[in-house]
């Protein structure tokens, strides 16, 4: 990708956070840039339905936001790199990508251990 469209990208990025903030929309989801990897790639290696997949990246991506004071584009950066696969498999490893995803997400990543890796994410 070039530098232009790089620049690009990151003005449109910036512009759609200010009107998050002049017009009090809780958040602005970016889709993924790792489809094959990440917190994405590791849900369809799990074999996440495919319709399923983006609600979960949404819930993700919307709860990252709103409750751990991340960016769109932090909150897109961290789940598709390893650290989102990391929370998948954690989930999974708990039984909670088959339960009520919503809930499950939510409880999860509100853990205080999980908090404290957050925490060094986004500071």
């Amino acid at each position: 990708m070039s530098l232009e469209i790089k620049q690009i990208e990151h003005y449109l990025r910036s512009f759609m956070e200010e009107i998050e903030k002049d017009e009090g929309i809780d958040t602005v989801v970016l889709p993924t840039d790792n489809e094959d990897h990440g917190f994405y790639g590791e849900l369809k290696a799990k074999g996440i339905d495919e319709d399923l997949l983006s609600t979960y990246w949404n819930i993700a991506s919307e709860h990252l936001q709103n409750n751990c004071d991340m960016s769109a584009e932090l909150t897109r950066d961290f789940l598709d790199s390893k650290a989102g696969r990391y929370l998948v498999d954690d989930l999974d490893n708990n039984g909670l990508l088959d339960n009520n995803f919503e809930r499950a997400i939510k409880q999860f990543l509100t853990k205080p251990e999980v908090q404290k890796r957050l925490n060094v994410v986004n500071n």
